[in-house]
């Protein structure tokens, strides 16, 4: 069964940034994410599924206020690896020129079953978010959260919308990393679930079948879940 992580208060806000790290003369992505974090030793700091990735993880905060001043508190910590390894960041959705086929995959056993498990779906993951986790007061309240907030998605991605660029062509679209995050089969527009008990009931099933085999393993069927509960 999936326990409910309560958080109290409820409404509080955790935030993931993920940046891409470029080299600063060519402007191309470049593989030293796992060498800056190294060098930063900061759990706030964290690797992705490609090395040309890094992500910054706030503390759970009372509000935007509290998550902008993490941030700045956070974000100098990048600045020695910009000189030291001549590297830039970046935040766009997708990076506008560099291939996704040349990225590489940091070793790691869950992001290894990623690559075996998606194949060519999962290796064009080369795209870049920024994601919000609100806290709840239980299970079915978190449910409420999620079918709220979701007459806003078009809302969200008109204003986030920042990737009409994907390996170098025009794609026409405002948002290609939508297009690309849509094709794993485990993300898309989230469920209509009207309770807890049905979103538990899913996951169960998508265990039972294998197509998962944790929570982080979701995309986009209840993004509000996946720090809320772990399964017992």
């Amino acid at each position: 069964m999936l326990e409910f992580k309560k958080n109290d208060p409820p409404f509080s806000l955790g935030v993931e940034w993920e940046l891409q790290v470029v080299d600063q003369h060519t402007g191309h992505l470049t593989p030293k994410a796992l060498t800056i974090l190294e060098d930063i030793n900061d759990p706030h700091f964290v690797k992705e599924l490609f090395q040309s990735t890094l992500e910054i993880n706030t503390d759970v905060c009372a509000d935007v206020q509290a998550v902008e001043e993490n941030f700045l508190q956070l974000l100098p910590l990048l600045e020695p690896a910009k000189e030291a390894y001549r590297v830039r960041y970046a935040t766009t959705g997708t990076h506008p020129f560099s291939h996704f086929m040349e990225r590489l995959v940091t070793p790691t056993p869950r992001y290894y079953d990623m690559i075996d498990r998606n194949q060519w779906i999962a290796r064009r993951m080369a795209v870049y978010g920024l994601h919000v986790h609100v806290g709840a007061r239980s299970g079915d309240h978190c449910i409420a959260l999620k079918n709220f907030f979701l007459r806003f998605v078009p809302h969200l991605i008109a204003l986030s919308a920042s990737s009409p660029f994907w390996s170098g062509i025009l794609t026409g679209l405002s948002s290609s990393r939508l297009t690309m995050y849509e094709s794993l089969p485990t993300a898309g527009f989230p469920y209509d679930f009207q309770n807890w008990k049905a979103f538990e009931a899913l996951i169960q099933s998508l265990i039972r079948s294998k197509s998962i085999q944790t929570l982080k393993d979701l995309c986009g069927i209840c993004a509000q879940a996946q720090n809320m509960a772990r399964l017992n």
